[in-house]
């Protein structure tokens, strides 16, 4: 694009210029954000041939680089541009581009999107009966859905043409016949091995056969020709998985949230992955996505994990306080806790991390929301309800022994009190309890 953009700056030569706009238009027609732009431009290079380049420019000008230069005839750039056209969605004016240079397979694929397949079936026939091809057979067999269409395609083109086995091999795979479509997908990959597309079911219907050795090939080579599709990368990880090798599932799943960054579901992968590897980081950054995408997402045993792990650090002397792990993780508790008030196996975990830290002022704060959170409705008539509110205030008076400060003890046992006074049906609570108010 670069060198395109050069040669537009400075136009010397009317075939050259319109050169560089071809490929600028081809170029650009692969983004989605200059689809349009780029149909348009192609479609001025096809008006100007009514009337306009006679009129400005000489046979000696429009000549003099015609040996140098890949410039498409007339017909050849209206049937690229009824392609586009196809491709974007507006079948009209594909349509009449196309029938008038009798390109009938196009018009066919025109007709199929257009719903009108029985002008499409009568088409194709009628062509058949004048000369047969193996494109016709295929665009015959997707009309009727019949696979004799594709075999007849397959060996009229004496086993070259590939279409033929890759519609075979996905109308098997529509019909969960795996080990026929598999072998159909191997048939065409051997004659053109460059279809990512094809590469890709075969790595699916693998999957499904669990020979996951053949989905590992099918899914690498199709991440090879498209490095860029997320979801090749993401199977790619699953086979890895299945195969016993995480290292290379973590770097898969990495990959394809490069290209699919909005989907849960591998942010999900990566946080089972990067934790056997051992990989925090990635996990509390995994965890921050999840919840950006699946609000309220707490997944308490990941969280109680890292815990864990920064608690044995700072135990077993291999961190400090302050370090960048415990920085990422106080930032991802801090956002769980605003999101999610009402977990009071979050504040547990929140209190028992800043327990690890020695900061026993905020966590005799965070016991005391999770008492909180605990008192949920008819949480005094309910026994189910009761035994978790007791141990954590249990936990708390521990917690407050280990602070000892004076207005936090008087402050607890106000609130074991209140919660005695409340739990008037159940003994074993009140015993509990007041077992806590006399230790306070």
């Amino acid at each position: 694009m670069v060198y395109v953009k050069r040669v537009l700056k400075t136009p010397r030569n009317w075939l050259v210029h319109s050169m560089a706009l071809l490929l600028q238009s081809r170029l650009e027609f692969e983004s989605s954000k200059t689809v349009d732009k780029a149909t348009i431009q192609l479609q001025v290079l096809v008006d100007q041939f009514d009337g306009v380049v006679e009129r400005d420019y000489d046979v000696r000008t429009r000549m003099r680089y015609a040996h140098l230069l890949a410039y498409p005839p007339q017909h050849e750039l209206k049937r690229e541009l009824g392609r586009k056209w196809l491709k974007i969605g507006s079948v009209a004016s594909a349509l009449l581009l196309l029938e008038p240079l009798q390109m009938w397979d196009e018009v066919v694929e025109c007709y199929m999107v257009q719903q009108r397949r029985q002008a499409a079936e009568e088409l194709v026939r009628e062509r058949l009966a004048r000369e047969p091809t193996p494109r016709l057979w295929c665009l015959l067999g997707d009309l009727t859905r019949d696979e004799q269409c594709y075999r007849t395609a397959w060996a009229l083109s004496h086993y070259q043409f590939t279409m033929a086995k890759r519609s075979l091999g996905t109308k098997a795979m529509a019909e969960q016949r795996f080990q026929e479509a598999s072998q159909h997908f191997l048939d065409a990959l051997e004659v053109n091995p460059q279809h990512g597309s094809a590469w890709f079911k075969l790595g699916v219907c693998a999957l499904a056969l669990r020979d996951y050795s053949l989905a590992q090939r099918g899914f690498v080579r199709c991440v090879q020709l498209y490095p860029d599709d997320g979801e090749a990368w993401n199977n790619l990880a699953s086979v890895y998985i299945k195969l016993g090798k995480k290292r290379e599932a973590f770097k898969a799943l990495k990959e394809a949230l490069k290209h699919q960054s909005e989907r849960w579901q591998i942010w999900e992968n990566l946080v089972v992955v990067a934790l056997e590897l051992g990989e925090f980081f990635d996990v509390i950054n995994a965890l921050t996505q999840l919840l950006e995408l699946r609000e309220k997402h707490v997944d308490v045993q990941v969280l109680r994990l890292l815990v864990r792990v920064v608690s044995d650090d700072l135990a077993q002397g291999r961190s400090q306080r302050g370090s960048l792990l415990h920085q990422s993780l106080d930032e991802l508790l801090g956002k769980l806790t605003a999101k999610v008030s009402t977990n009071a196996e979050l504040w547990a975990l929140y209190a028992e991390y800043w327990r690890a830290l020695g900061n026993m002022e905020r966590a005799t704060a965070y016991r005391q929301k999770q008492c909180r959170a605990l008192q949920v409705a008819d949480w005094e008539h309910s026994l189910s309800l009761l035994r978790p509110l007791v141990t954590a205030c249990e936990a708390l008076v521990a917690d407050l022994f280990a602070f000892q400060d004076a207005n936090a003890l008087y402050s607890a046992r106000l609130y074991v009190n209140s919660v005695l006074k409340k739990a008037l049906v159940r003994c074993f609570a009140r015993m509990h309890l007041l077992s806590s108010a006399e230790r306070l």
